[in-house]
């Protein structure tokens, strides 16, 4: 017995998972996306990894 299971069922229907089955609740203290871009930046920036800091507006709380 183990932790590795593969999904099964009888019906096909029944293993289509909307976007929605699969994302996690936001916990206490998140912001609901989408969320604002960084002033000055562009996608390529946060692929960089070059965005280290939150938007302005989503401030310590």
């Amino acid at each position: 017995m183990t932790n590795e299971y593969e999904l099964a069922d009888d019906k096909r229907e029944k293993l289509i998972f909307e976007k929605e089955d699969l994302l996690a609740p936001l916990r206490q203290g998140m912001l609901a996306p989408p969320h604002p871009m960084y002033p000055g930046m562009t996608d390529t920036n946060y692929y960089n990894g070059d965005v280290k800091e939150a938007h302005p507006s989503q401030g310590e709380k």
